[in-house]
């Protein structure tokens, strides 16, 4: 028998082979339900006759949506019926929507007929995978808070559950799900074990990080008997080829970025010895601020920086460099990262003249002697980096 998240990847695949950009609604919950996230219990119809058959097993009201891969935007096309109080409503809400224009012009995979969900708080889930940092997990309130007040928060995965508390935390609208103002509070747990399915350590967005490209639950209804996703929709991603190794890693999100917010050893290329360079003020006021780590000026010739010893390549360091603060030539960067062999794990670029790269050379894959690798931006502005080292 199928284990949950083969079937989950029997879904994805189905999609692939036939061409399709995107899941249907009901390949995407059908995907939720493998993560063990609460979807409205439904079955998928082809016509109106069926549909009456279909909700004899079924608790009233009901909702009625075109299941396509060519009409995401359900609502807006006409798609999404509610309040049905029974068969033959169900029934005369398909005939009525196979006649709107986007819907009748559409392949069509069906009619998905949901038992509606307890009313509640509206709450967004998302999440994309982002070029540099991987899979990112977003939740905000529901209705004009997303749309808006922007009232959101974001997280690199996988996230745990006191991070999960956290992003909630900042939401300026979290008391509503507190119960504030007379509201009922809602299951706050359930709430977090969604957020948990979706992003977390063995969430779908981390088994789907090279297949996904946007997953939108929109909206999860939060209520006292929990966390109910009522929608979803599912970006699949034109390729998942990849040119480098595969990024895999059993670190925490804070692990990962200690080196950037508490490092130990420091890099610093584009200093001067004639003391007028960026690179050079950025030294002193490491010192100025008490930074007790070790300080490696790199410098090609150089045997003293800011009374610090300097090093020729970052090759060269005592030790490994857990950020890299890089000031020089845009021509220079690529050859000065590769020459550091692995040994770097931020960078912080902020060098102009990317802007003057042609197009097709604005993203780059530094290989660091098969060990390493440094994905970043040629945009011409500040990008911070992280040296992901590859499996194995």
């Amino acid at each position: 028998m199928n284990t949950p998240v083969q079937n989950a990847a029997a879904i994805v695949e189905q999609a692939r082979n036939a061409g399709r950009k995107a899941l249907n609604e009901a390949e995407g919950k059908a995907l939720l339900t493998a993560f063990g996230i609460r979807t409205p219990r439904s079955c998928v119809v082809t016509d109106a006759a069926g549909a009456t058959q279909a909700v004899r097993d079924m608790c009233a009201p009901f909702v009625v949506k075109v299941v396509s891969s060519e009409v995401l935007h359900k609502s807006d096309a006409g798609g999404v019926a509610l309040n049905l109080p029974d068969g033959q409503a169900v029934a005369a809400a398909i005939t009525d929507m196979a006649q709107k224009p986007l819907i009748k012009s559409a392949a069509r995979e069906g009619w998905l007929v949901e038992e509606m969900a307890p009313k509640g708080h509206e709450v967004v889930l998302g999440g994309f995978c982002d070029p540099q940092f991987g899979p990112m997990l977003m939740v905000g309130l529901g209705g004009i808070f997303v749309e808006l007040l922007k009232d959101v928060a974001f997280r690199i995965c996988p996230i745990d559950r006191r991070t999960a508390e956290e992003m909630l935390k900042e939401l300026k609208g979290f008391g509503l799900l507190q119960g504030a103002r007379g509201q009922s509070p809602v299951d706050i747990d359930a709430l977090i074990d969604a957020m948990i399915a979706l992003g977390g350590p063995d969430g779908l967005l981390m088994h789907y990080a090279e297949e996904i490209a946007e997953a939108d639950l929109n909206p999860v209804i939060v209520s006292q008997q929990g966390a109910v996703a009522v929608d979803a929709a599912f970006v699949l991603n034109a390729t998942t080829a990849t040119d480098a190794a595969p990024f895999a890693t059993d670190q925490s999100a804070a692990d990962m970025f200690r080196p950037l917010f508490q490092p130990r050893t420091i890099a610093v290329l584009g200093a001067s010895t004639r003391d007028v360079a960026i690179a050079n003020t950025f030294i002193r006021r490491l010192k100025d601020f008490g930074f007790s780590g070790e300080i490696y000026p790199i410098h090609p010739k150089a045997d003293e920086i800011e009374g610090l010893k300097s090093y020729p390549s970052l090759a060269d360091t005592p030790q490994e460099v857990d950020y890299a603060y890089i000031a020089i030539g845009a021509e220079r960067i690529a050859g000065a990262l590769e020459a550091g062999a692995g040994r770097v794990r931020i960078a912080q670029v902020i060098s102009s003249g990317f802007g003057e790269v042609e197009q097709r050379v604005n993203c780059k894959t530094i290989w660091c002697d098969g060990r390493a690798r440094l994905a970043f931006a040629f945009l011409g502005r500040t990008v911070w980096a992280p040296i992901r080292h590859a499996a194995g």
